[in-house]
């Protein structure tokens, strides 16, 4: 009788991922029922996921009462917490969402948790950057999960690539025709642990899913490769000119104003920090060399590393600008 995962965020990106590795791995489709959480069944998404098999259960994290139908006889759960980034009182909800998730999981007897975390930044910078709580959320969330009687693994995933097609993204400066920036507020050396959690979440955890035992306590830090943002510009420029008339991108420090225009203020003071945040103690908060050393071991140790998603493959299947 196959085991049911019980998957939140599971229309998103790093649920979603997770879903795709179970359901394309012979073994991992025949050891798994899949059991999808969402708030809205109804939508499109949530469908396609059904026609492919898939238990979809309404619940919402905000609701506890909702999760234990959606956990009862599950033998594991991969949990996330969405951040409100413009909220005040962001950090108190995904917090207490992570819990209710975790206590949830214990009542319902579920032997494992896998969730997705985040570094501790206040922590770690020693109270120097205090406003990225979408990140001391979810390390406060896992260091609850560590309390409770129940078997955790933990995925902290890196700069997510998408960053670079957001709010992020190249801009092209001046009149029309101007050349192209990438533009932060942080020095060019700054580097970033990249990661396509849509694509490579759930390549990551395979050895989680077929031998949690083994990965019992583990933090799973989540990248492919580290780039400097000077790098990125560059590599962003090579990508541009395949085929074509090579066009630079510049990487340029810009002023805060230009940068967070169109933000609210909460979530631009956050932002900032957490730029600042990595330009001085590195993503991880782990530093320049062991970060790269992290990143080179967490990356040997996926099965199918060959599929994983790089910079350049990711700009050229999602363009630049």
């Amino acid at each position: 009788m196959k085991k049911t995962i019980v998957i939140f965020g599971a229309t998103g990106q790093q649920g979603g991922s997770v879903i795709q590795s179970i359901l394309h791995d012979p073994h991992l489709s025949t050891t798994y029922h899949i059991r999808a959480i969402t708030r809205t069944p109804s939508h499109p998404s949530a469908q396609a996921l059904q026609c492919n098999g898939i238990e979809i259960i309404p619940a919402d994290a905000n609701n506890p009462a909702s999760l234990l139908r959606a956990l009862a006889n599950s033998y594991m759960v991969f949990a996330m917490t969405l951040p409100e980034f413009s909220a005040p009182n962001a950090k108190q909800t995904e917090i207490a969402q992570g819990k209710a998730i975790a206590d949830a999981a214990v009542a319902c007897g579920t032997e494992y948790i896998i969730f997705s975390t985040l570094p501790h930044v206040s922590r770690i910078s020693h109270g120097k950057y205090t406003r990225v709580e979408y990140f001391d959320a979810k390390a406060e969330v896992e260091e609850y999960i560590r309390g409770l009687p129940i078997k955790s693994v933990f995925y902290l995933p890196g700069w997510f690539l998408q960053n670079f097609k957001g709010n992020m993204r190249v801009k092209r400066m001046g009149e029309e025709g101007g050349g192209l920036v990438l533009g932060s507020v942080v020095g060019p050396g700054t580097r970033l642990p990249v990661i396509d959690p849509s694509r490579d979440t759930g390549r990551f955890l395979g050895g989680a899913l077929r031998e949690p035992e083994k990965w019992v306590g583990r933090v799973v830090k989540a990248a492919v490769e580290i780039w400097s943002y000077e790098e990125v510009a560059r590599v962003m420029g090579e990508v541009l000119g395949e085929g074509k008339e090579e066009e630079e991108v510049e990487y340029r420090v810009v002023e805060r104003e230009g940068f967070t225009e169109g933000l609210s203020p909460v979530f631009a003071d956050r932002l900032i920090e957490m730029l600042r945040f990595i330009e001085e103690f590195g993503y991880f908060g782990l530093g320049e060399e062991e970060e790269a050393e992290v990143v080179r071991m967490e990356v040997e140790g996926v099965e199918e590393r060959e599929k994983l998603t790089g910079l350049r493959e990711f700009l050229g299947r999602e363009g630049v600008e």
